[in-house]
């Protein structure tokens, strides 16, 4: 598990891959405590953390 830095804040993220595909899963509890104090919809704060895990790729 890593932490990844967003606008919003920490959040903890689980990678994880084989057969060709990746995938990251943020944890719940801090993107919702995170959209909760931020007042914004937890997709936002998912996007924030798709966008990092992109941009930290290339």
């Amino acid at each position: 598990m890593k932490t990844v830095h967003t606008p919003y804040g920490n959040v903890r993220v689980k990678y994880s891959h084989g057969m060709g595909a990746e995938r990251i899963k943020p944890e719940y509890e801090d993107v919702a405590a995170l959209a909760k104090e931020y007042g914004v919809p937890l997709d936002t704060i998912r996007n924030a953390v798709a966008e990092y895990c992109t941009d930290s790729r290339d």
